[in-house]
């Protein structure tokens, strides 16, 4: 009984390790994304006022952007809602913020899968727009981070696929730290079972022992009232 209520214990604790897991993901992911527009907009904040028409803007905000980040990308959409990509950038930087942008192959095929969540036009350079997507080159999962001025759009892509990597372990450490907890707790259980009936069956073994005390009550105490008995002499009487 005591090894049924452990289990069930454990399997509770397992099933809220899992829903704790779960519930850190969401923060691990939202945590990172806080992280990687905060890498993004201290650069877009400095560099948008750039972004106007004439090229030889363009040509100034490029400049900007690689004096202060390794990757980016320039977006616009046409007339019939595609997006084409105008400029990019791709260098080396010795020290690196983290999380860093990643470096991406084929950045517009990229962009197209989730143009209609980034290249949106928004309220002000500082409100962001982020989405994941997948890099069809190596597979790995992106989070692609955009901010808007006018009808051009900044875009940096930031991997995810190393955070996805460690949560997608936790569970699998949950199972073994679940199994290690209950084989503990079921040791322990029939240990303290043991301990416990140790005195309890002492109790029992000597309450069967008083019951077997023989009675003086029945047959025996019927013998001994039915012992012959010798008879008494009686004494003579003398006349004086």
């Amino acid at each position: 009984m005591t090894a049924a209520v452990v289990l069930v214990t454990t399997t509770a604790t397992a099933s809220m390790a899992f829903a704790a897991g779960a519930l850190q993901k969401n923060e691990v992911i939202g945590g990172f994304t806080f992280a990687a527009e905060s890498a993004f907009g201290s650069v877009f904040g400095q560099v948008w006022p750039l972004l106007k028409s004439p090229d030889e803007q363009q040509r100034a905000f490029a400049d900007a952007a690689s004096a202060r980040t390794q990757e980016w990308a320039l977006f616009t959409r046409d007339p019939d809602g595609s997006s084409r990509m105008l400029n990019y950038a791709s260098t080396n930087f010795y020290r690196l913020p983290q999380p860093a942008p990643a470096r991406v192959g084929d950045r517009s095929g990229v962009v197209a899968t989730v143009a209609d969540q980034v290249l949106v036009h928004t309220a002000g350079p500082a409100d962001f727009r982020t989405a994941t997507a997948i890099d069809p080159e190596t597979g790995r999962k992106l989070l692609v981070v955009a901010g808007n001025h006018g009808n051009y759009w900044m875009v940096q892509f930031f991997d995810l696929s190393p955070v996805e990597v460690g949560l997608a372990n936790q569970p699998q450490q949950l199972v073994y730290i679940a199994l290690g907890v209950g084989v503990l707790g079921v040791a322990a259980a029939l240990l303290a079972a043991r301990y416990i009936q140790r005195p309890v069956r002492r109790v029992a073994s000597a309450a069967r022992q008083l019951g077997t005390v023989p009675s003086m009550s029945g047959s025996r105490c019927g013998a001994v009232t039915n012992w012959p008995t010798s008879p008494v002499p009686s004494t003579p009487w003398h006349s004086g």
